[in-house]
């Protein structure tokens, strides 16, 4: 009987924790995360990351031609500064922040957006442009208050129609929105107000802000008109009452002039003019006495003697300095100078004569003045109090005839205003279609939504990898699951003939696991038993028995397959089911024996029955005596045992195994499954088979992928030869 070299059991083997240097970080467990994981992360997860890229650009792309283009529309008005008293300073008169804010909260009103509405509900444009779906809305909220009034009884039809407008809150929404999209400010520096409204339709967009602006100034007008109407009213309701109290006035004023005797005021302010008069009259008299004496004075003066001042008369100043110049040649102008002086005496006479009938007619006036005087004087102090009142009684009369005259005058320019009417608002220019749209352009949207999608796909491709709990690399089994990993079986085509020996990449593969499993040149010793389990079905249990017998049964002679696996189908498909030609055992009852390859030394022996209970008929059929004959007659057994979790009497098998080899699907058997397989598999048969061999085997690798992860593992540079056909 052929024998083979085994590679002895030793605990090393299961349980020595193997280096930690170079594993990398995966799933869950790999919490801090380098640059260079990350790149190698991106570069794995590209795909992922191009698409929430591509489809986020698309969506934006999609939004942005689906969304219609904003277009805004403007109009300005200009408020008249108010007038400015004379006098008064401009800072003080002109409040223009505080005006313009006021106008500019008046024009934004929800009042005059209800009013907009009134003017344009029945617009088509205003209906179909941008509040079609509210129209509709608002129809079918009145369609259901009929309904309701047609089907209620009479009482509370009568009281659902009293409860209140249906189309009040179309018309509050249509309201809201006309609020949303209108601004209204005022320019920087100016009495400038800009109104803009925002809509899809360049056309509905200026209509609106227009009709802003006309409800706006006609609200003004109309508020004018009103205050116009009220102070008309007003007037209407004081004059009669002036004009009473202005005649009132007069009567009074004809009646103290009768019971007083003064028939004309104005006589007795003539009489205070002509005192006044009089009285510079007798100053004037008064002066020009005092002036005829003073000359008089002057002239005796110079008649007694000379004189050092000179007189007004030339006559005399001429005879004064010859009179001097005499005086002054001493005694020999004796004579002259007493001639001299005769003449001026007489001269003197001459000029006294007059001065003397000029001072008595001087005199006489000024004392005819004073008579007048005094006696217009003592008619005044008679008749001043009366005087007084009666000048008190014309002012108060012509404060009434005056305030009387003002109504009247208001009132004829309220006439005139009330025809038409100035407000202080005016249009600087309407709004114009606008020809290009005010929001942004889609294609603007695309580069933010590829930069947003691909970091939204990094963050996916991280929280994916994060979320990973799979195995996929040789070294994460053996540093954190602490079993050794034989080896990695790539991936096959759906249609592969599983039944085809292994050849070129599988095949090394393949190899690679038989020494890691069996062992090379060495010692010889008692044929084997390797039992290939998995932790879940479809982890690639059955494929792994399946491959590893072929390729054992090319190079050892004689190889048998036992099929226990009761939770799949037959390893042996009915089509290839041959029988042996010759058989060393006896084959126990509800199981066959069949060589699915007839130019190889393999035999399969399978059970027939699928559905009967596993552990019955392992112990009826006593399998752990049979697999004991079975070693002792082929050099080696391998035997399918099916899921460890799902089919627990795996256990009982695994007491007569001499090697077991668990298959973990590439990137899809969950970790912590594997974890309490490991558990089953050390646990089940005490300390004997925790110290049996124990390895794991990656089945079902996808290359490409695999290539991505860079492990730097046999499978990868493998792979990187051309080989044939796996």
């Amino acid at each position: 009987m052929n024998t083979f070299t085994s590679v002895p059991a030793t605990p090393s083997l299961i349980l020595a924790p193997p280096p930690d240097a170079g594993a990398p970080e995966q799933g869950p467990r790999g919490s801090a995360r380098s640059v260079a994981q990350l790149a190698n992360l991106f570069r794995r997860r590209w795909r992922l990351i191009l698409a929430s890229g591509v489809c986020t650009t698309l969506l934006a792309g999609t939004a942005g031609i689906l969304i219609p283009p904003v277009y805004t529309a403007r109009a300005q008005l200009v408020i008249a500064p108010p007038p400015a008293p004379a006098g008064a300073r401009a800072e003080r008169v002109d409040d223009s922040a505080m005006a313009i804010e006021t106008e500019v909260s008046a024009v934004g009103s929800r009042e005059s957006l209800a009013r907009v509405f009134d003017i344009l509900a029945d617009d088509e444009a205003f209906q179909a442009a941008k509040f079609g779906q509210i129209g509709r809305l608002h129809r079918l909220a009145r369609g259901f208050a009929d309904l309701e009034r047609r089907l209620l009884p009479g009482d509370r039809a009568e009281a659902a129609e009293g409860a209140g407008d249906p189309d009040q809150p179309a018309r509050e929404f249509v309201i809201d929105d006309l609020e949303r999209n209108l601004k209204v400010a005022s320019e920087p520096r100016s009495r400038v107000i800009s109104v803009r409204f925002s809509a899809t339709s360049p056309s509905l967009a200026a209509t609106i802000a227009n009709t802003v602006v006309d409800t706006y100034l006609a609200a003004q007008e109309e508020q004018k008109r009103a205050s116009i109407r009220q102070e008309l009213a007003r007037l209407d309701r004081q004059l009669p009452k002036l004009r009473a109290e202005m005649e009132q006035a007069s009567a009074h004023i004809r009646a103290f002039r009768l019971g007083h005797a003064i028939l004309d005021a104005a006589a007795v302010e003539q009489q205070e003019q002509q005192a006044v008069v009089l009285k510079g009259r007798t100053q004037v008299a008064r002066a020009a006495v005092a002036a005829v004496e003073a000359e008089r004075a002057e002239l005796t003066a110079l008649r007694q003697g000379p004189q050092a001042k000179r007189v007004a008369s030339p006559r005399l100043a001429a005879l004064q300095d010859e009179e001097q110049a005499l005086a002054a040649q001493g005694p020999g102008a004796e004579a002259d100078r007493r001639r001299v002086r005769a003449e001026i005496v007489a001269e003197v006479d001459r000029a006294l004569r007059p001065l003397a009938t000029e001072l008595a007619m001087a005199a006489g006036r000024a004392e005819a003045f004073e008579r007048q005087l005094d006696e217009i004087g003592t008619r005044l102090r008679d008749s001043q109090p009366a005087a007084d009142q009666l000048r008190e009684l014309m002012r108060i009369a012509d404060a009434k005839r005056q305030i009387y005259d003002d109504g009247l005058l208001q009132q004829q320019k309220l006439l005139q205003n009330q025809e038409q009417v100035i407000v202080d608002a005016r249009v600087l220019s309407a709004a114009a279609a606008p020809q290009k749209p005010a929001s942004a352009s889609p294609v603007l949207f695309l580069p933010p939504a590829l930069v947003l999608g691909l970091a939204l796909g990094a963050f996916a491709a991280v929280w994916r990898d994060g979320q990973d709990d799979t195995l996929r690399d040789a070294r994460c089994l053996e540093s954190e699951l602490r079993v050794p990993c034989l080896g990695l079986i790539p991936r096959v085509p759906r249609a592969w003939n599983p039944w085809t020996r292994p050849s070129g990449l599988r095949a090394a593969t393949l190899r690679a696991l038989f020494i890691a499993t069996l062992g090379g040149e060495g010692a010889r010793q008692a044929n084997r038993i390797v039992l290939v389990t998995s932790s879940l079905s479809g982890e690639g249990g059955p494929a792994l028995a399946r491959a590893f017998a072929l390729y054992a049964a090319s190079l050892v002679p004689d190889v048998i397959l036992v099929d226990l696996n009761f939770g799949a189908r037959a390893v042996v498909p009915p089509s290839r089911a041959r029988e042996p030609s010759e058989a060393t055992f006896a084959v126990p009852e509800g199981m066959t024996l069949t060589r699915p390859v007839a130019d190889l030394p393999l035999r399969v022996l399978s059970v027939t029955r699928r559905d009967q209970d596993p552990l019955a008929f392992l112990i009826g059929r006593d399998v752990a005596r049979l697999l004991d004959r079975l070693r002792e007659r082929h050099a080696l057994v391998v035997v399918d045992a099916g899921a460890l979790l799902e089919n627990p009497e795996v256990q009982v098998l695994g007491l007569s195994a001499d090697q077991t080899l668990l298959a973990v699907r590439w990137g899809r058997t969950p970790r912590h499954c594997v974890e309490n397989a490991l558990a089953l598999l050390r646990g089940s048969g005490g300390i004997g088979l925790a110290l049996r061999p124990l390895g794991a085997v990656l089945t079902e690798v996808n290359l490409k992928r695999h290539r991505a992860y860079r492990f730097g593992d046999a499978l990868e540079a493998m792979a990187r030869r051309p080989r044939g056909r796996a």
